[in-house]
């Protein structure tokens, strides 16, 4: 690790070019004095990475992006989808970001890689805050976006997952608005200039959204009716709503 104190501190948090992410945290002497800053790495301590300059970061693992906020621009997509396909919401919105984790682990080998290409897809999804509840359940809406994705053989039909992908989305699933999400979202996590975190923030644009379309009513305006309290798939109602509701006004946290 660079000893250099006096490197300017840069963005609060950064992700590198293996989809890592990177926080800015205070260095401390063994008095409790701060004496500097470094970044620190999502569970770096489970990964082998110590602390490092900005400077370290860049020359070893970069390029590197901040993590910056949504643009207006992306918000306005996001409001002009939900308008359009209205209760398919929520349920093309999984299907976006499963669609997002499988073109990120096909991209690092697939099947033939599997555990590396499953870490890389959970960090392409994850690395604006991937020690958060947020990205913590929005991983298991990944795995709802992979049931409709892909659509079960009938009799006969061939039952490789591929062929499966091929059949889907599920009807649940707006094709259109998932492949607009799915383009967003992958500008948000591929883009080369910087990275838009992505749990966090899907909660905060979609709980605001529902509560100015909706009112009280507003989850039952983004999502069907296999994604409301009492339904049969009451795990996919609980991962959706504890996520993309988690910010509104009328959330209730006795329906979990």
């Amino acid at each position: 690790m660079s000893q250099d104190q006096t490197a300017p501190a840069g963005p609060s948090r950064l992700v590198d070019a293996d989809n890592q992410g990177w926080y800015l945290t205070a260095t401390v002497d063994g008095d409790g004095n701060v004496t500097g800053s470094e970044y620190q790495a999502d569970y770096g301590f489970k990964r082998g990475l110590e602390g490092r300059q900005l400077a370290d970061i860049e020359r070893e693992r970069g390029p590197i992006r901040p993590v910056l906020p949504i643009t207006d621009e992306d918000e306005q997509l996001i409001r002009a989808t939900f308008d359009r396909i209205g209760r398919k919401s929520i349920a093309t919105l999984a299907a976006a970001i499963e669609q997002v984790f499988h073109e990120a682990r096909e991209r690092r080998g697939g099947l033939d890689n599997v555990h590396d290409s499953y870490e890389y897809a959970q960090r392409t999804l994850t690395a604006g805050r991937e020690g958060s509840w947020e990205s913590t359940v929005l991983l298991r809406v990944q795995l709802l976006g992979n049931g409709l994705n892909l659509v079960r053989a009938k009799r006969g039909e061939d039952t490789s997952v591929e062929a499966m992908r091929k059949r889907g989305p599920s009807k649940r699933v707006d094709v259109d608005g998932r492949q607009v999400l799915a383009d967003m979202l992958t500008g948000w996590t591929g883009s080369p200039d910087r990275y838009t975190e992505v749990a966090d923030t899907l909660a905060s644009v979609v709980s605001r959204y529902a509560d100015e379309v909706g009112g009280a009513d507003g989850w039952r305006r983004v999502a069907d009716q296999y994604l409301q309290p009492g339904a049969l798939a009451a795990e996919d109602f609980h991962n959706c709503y504890h996520l993309f509701y988690s910010q509104s006004e009328h959330f209730d946290s006795g329906l979990l």
